[in-house]
């Protein structure tokens, strides 16, 4: 029994765990979050976003956005990607830049990240409560007919997340973080 068992494959991070930025400092949030939205848009995801709260503190605000993004591969996958960005202890700062003030906020953030491979998206094969037919043809679909193509997706989706890993260290300016990243196989 391999991949094929499931329609969901996690590249990284898993259904529990995620590839994690943490960061204290000052930082831009929304320049943060415009790139991940730029970065979601040129590589043609859907955007959704599913949480966005914050609350006030004595110690300074909290902020939590978790936003999903989904791309059509083919006729059979989709690449779906969550982040997670928690900030705390978050207050407005002004930060001298070209001899103008700008405000920015301080603060811890943590920036989670997991990424998927959404196999049967369709419903093309009928699930196993459905069909056991249909499940048997599924998995013998990806364990024979298309191996190497899950393989070859895994690989691409480890890239792109692994690129927007690097666009959020950009933007935060984060040099050596702890994080974990689960490797394609």
């Amino acid at each position: 029994m391999g991949l094929e068992t499931k329609t969901k494959n996690y590249v990284v991070g898993e259904d529990r765990s995620w590839a994690t930025i943490k960061y204290t400092g000052v930082y831009d949030i929304q320049q943060l979050l415009s790139a991940i939205t730029n970065w979601f848009c040129q590589r043609n995801y859907l955007r959704m976003d599913e949480e966005h709260t914050e609350k006030v503190g004595a110690s300074g605000n909290e902020l939590k956005v978790i936003m999903a993004a989904v791309r059509k591969v083919s006729w059979y996958v989709q690449f779906m990607i969550t982040i997670d960005i928690e900030v705390m202890r978050n207050i407005d700062v002004l930060v001298a830049k070209n001899e103008d003030k700008e405000k920015q906020q301080h603060g811890e953030i943590d920036v989670r990240i997991k990424a998927l491979i959404n196999k049967n998206y369709k419903n093309t094969f009928k699930d196993k409560s459905t069909s056991k037919f249909q499940e048997f043809l599924r998995r013998i679909y990806e364990r024979f007919i298309i191996p190497g193509t899950l393989k070859k997706y895994r690989r691409k989706l480890a890239g792109e997340t692994e690129s927007l890993i690097d666009e959020v260290k950009r933007t935060l300016g984060v040099k050596n973080e702890e994080r974990t990243m689960q490797e394609p196989e």
